[in-house]
């Protein structure tokens, strides 16, 4: 029988160590058992490898919060917590009754805070792009750019000039690495509120974007006191360091003109304080610890009379347009403290326009403009007084007992000054005329300032023949000692000081000698001399106080937020004019004749009972066709001012102003009618008078 084999039983194949096949080692690696077994070389060195990672992680964590972890704890509260200042509210203005002139509203601005804004570069450019659509804004900046600063928008006048030369695109805010990463840069003022809001709705997607609310002057009657009042404007990188070092943030706002700039320091007020803690877009989410409170600014209270305000620019108007002149001023001012009760400085501009953020455009035109409105002219403008002067000469010329009031001095028209180099030579001699063809004839001093009368002056500042005059020594004197060649000291920024001229001045500046002729002139506010429209209205009022040489002021009271006066009204007197009593008096008998029976008749309103003294200056004004010339009127002479100072009542003084009418005619003419108008406004009496056309020549007619 045939066997079947039966095969052997399948031997299962050895079986392998999981854990190290194949980690290292090929099949001579294997034992006898077929096991894949790791070098114990390799070994220690993969375990030296761990632990050296361990320890290195060890350490750093060690450095990162024992070591450095108050420094890092102190860079995670900054971008978690941030200390914020509260603005304090700045005072408000009021005039003389209480009426608001100025006070604060609500302004949307939108900043940046850099450190906040998604380092991301794509995410930044969507951030970028979202927030220049709503605030319609430039993302780069543009091929062309007239601007005003980075703050976009509307151009910003920091300090005094606007910067006209820096991008306003979003990226060249966020991407400027000057200043604290951390402190909010301002990117548009004076937003909607329905963009405001919007902002604030989209904070996670504007990371870094914040709205914040600030307040910004509004000026309720705008150009009509412009120049007294001012305005405000960003701090400039010329000025950031003082003002750093007073306590305001780079981005505060501050007085730059006017009363805004003279009482920076009482208006501002002191800033609170408070600590917040913001969310990963840099929004508040709440206020830690106790909050210092903000303290507001004092009030100002001004001597200004609105109602007289109102009717002096009106007649000043009335009264240029009447002449075609373009510039005027006019100064009232209580001749009995100082207290000025109305300024009116044309041409002017709207304070409202740099409220909000004056575009380049704007502050350009009105930089560019011939006519200067930025200008106070009532403070800043020097100019020939001319025949207005005359009281401060009659004034000199009685004190030093060269005249009196009896004294008569011959007036035919005009006189003559021997050459000196040819004494003997008519021909050669220099003429002084006076403004009246043929002359006056005999005058006194009442008679002379009724008349204006050149003639008599001359030989009272200088001598003539056998009448001596005071001299240009005693001139200068009594010049200055009435206020001229000084600044009045008003509250107000950039007065002029004006120029009083004596030979040393001549010597310096012109190379030349003084002369007789040269004290003439100045006699009767020509030649060389300058004042401002205040100087000669704060001289004149001496004449008329009786004396005395006030500080002219503007802020009547200083008021803290519960009305409180805090500063009160003090007249401030700069000296004792040395000239007695009875003199100033005869002084202002030929002030009362001016006015009703003298040059001034215009301005002799009935019913009250005013004086003064006319005035018409010519002066040199360049001639655009001729380079080096002068302008002159169709019968060669050159242009002229119009001036009057006046007061009223007579006998009891309350109220003494100045009338300025810039190269139109003269004093009588032009500028004592608008005096008789501003006049009858402040005493609520009807002006009556009925004014003659001008006529043709607006030189023809008295001084």
């Amino acid at each position: 029988m045939k066997r079947t084999s039966i095969p052997a039983p399948l031997r299962p194949p050895p079986k392998r160590n999981s854990a190290t096949s194949g980690l290292t080692g090929g099949p001579t690696d294997g034992g006898d058992d077929g096991v894949i077994r790791i070098p114990r070389l390799k070994l220690i060195l993969l375990q030296t490898i761990v632990v050296l990672f361990f320890l290195v992680l060890t350490g750093q964590m060690y450095r990162l919060q024992l070591i450095e972890g108050s420094t890092y704890l102190q860079r995670a509260d900054r971008n978690r917590f941030r200390p914020e200042n509260i603005n304090a509210p700045r005072g408000v203005i009021y005039d003389k009754d209480n009426t608001l002139l100025v006070r604060n509203r609500p302004s949307y601005n939108v900043f940046i805070v850099r450190a906040d804004v998604p380092e991301d570069k794509k995410a930044l450019n969507t951030m970028l792009q979202h927030l220049g659509q709503m605030l319609n804004m430039p993302v780069d900046p543009p091929t062309s750019t007239l601007s005003a600063s980075p703050v976009a928008g509307p151009a910003e006048v920091g300090g005094s000039t606007p910067a006209a030369d820096k991008p306003v695109s979003l990226r060249a805010i966020v991407t400027d690495n000057s200043g604290n990463p951390f402190e909010p840069v301002p990117v548009k003022k004076n937003v909607s509120r329905e963009v405001a809001f919007k902002i604030q709705e989209e904070h996670f997607n504007l990371p870094g974007v914040s709205v914040i609310i600030e307040p910004v002057r509004e000026y309720l009657v705008g150009p009509l006191i412009a120049h007294i009042l001012g305005y405000m404007g960003r701090i400039t990188p010329e000025t950031k360091d003082y003002y750093t070092a007073k306590g305001y943030d780079p981005n505060d706002s501050v007085g730059v003109a006017g009363l805004e700039t003279s009482y920076e320091d009482e208006l501002r007020g002191s800033k609170g304080r408070k600590q917040i803690e913001v969310d990963v877009a840099g929004r508040e989410i709440r206020t830690v610890g106790d909050i210092i409170p903000p303290t507001a600014g004092d009030n100002l209270v001004l001597s200004l009379d609105m109602k007289l305000q109102q009717a002096a620019e009106q007649a000043l108007l009335k009264g240029m347009k009447r002449v075609d002149a373009q510039t005027g001023v006019v100064v009232a001012v209580d001749p009995r403290n100082g207290k000025i009760l109305a300024m009116v400085s044309w041409p002017t501009y709207d304070n409202n326009l740099f409220a909000s953020g004056i575009t380049a455009a704007d502050y350009q035109r009105l930089l560019q403009d011939p006519l200067h409105p930025l200008l106070n002219q009532a403070i800043a403008g020097e100019f020939p007084t001319g025949s207005t002067f005359k009281l401060f000469t009659a004034s000199a010329g009685l004190q030093e007992g060269v005249i009196n009031r009896d004294t008569r001095i011959f007036d035919p028209g005009a006189i003559y000054l021997p050459n000196k180099y040819a004494p003997n030579n008519p021909a050669l001699a220099q003429k002084f005329v006076c403004w009246q063809p043929g002359g006056h004839g005999w005058e006194t001093v009442t008679t002379a300032l009724r008349d204006s009368c050149d003639v008599f002056f001359y030989q009272v500042a200088g001598g003539y023949k056998e009448q001596p005059g005071v001299g240009i020594e005693q001139l200068v004197n009594y010049s200055r000692l009435f206020g001229f060649g000084d600044r009045t000291g008003i509250d107000l920024p950039a007065e002029s000081k004006g120029l009083v001229p004596d030979p040393t001045w001549k010597s310096r500046t012109w190379r030349e000698i003084w002369t007789t002729g040269d004290t003439y002139n100045f006699a009767i506010g020509q030649g060389f001399f300058l004042g401002t429209p205040l100087q000669l209205l704060m001289g004149a009022a001496a004449v008329i106080n009786g004396g005395t040489l006030y500080r002219p002021q503007i802020v009547e009271e200083i008021h803290d937020t519960d009305g409180h006066v805090v500063h009160p009204f003090q007249p401030e007197v700069i000296r004792k004019i040395p000239v007695s009593p009875e003199n100033l008096a005869i002084v202002r008998e030929g002030m009362h004749l001016v006015i009703h029976t003298g040059t001034a008749t215009l301005a002799n309103v009935p019913g009250i009972d005013a004086a003064g003294k006319t005035g018409t200056a010519e002066f040199c004004a360049p001639d655009p066709q001729r380079p080096g010339h002068c302008l002159v009127d169709r019968e060669g002479h050159l242009l002229t001012h119009g001036w009057f100072v006046a007061y009223a009542p007579y006998d009891n003084p309350q109220i003494a102003l100045v009338v300025f009418v810039g190269g139109r005619g003269q004093g009588a003419l032009v500028a004592a009618p608008i005096a008789g108008d501003i006049l009858a406004a402040y005493f609520n009496v009807k002006n009556t008078i009925i004014l003659p056309p001008p006529p043709e020549n607006l030189r023809s007619g008295a001084d």
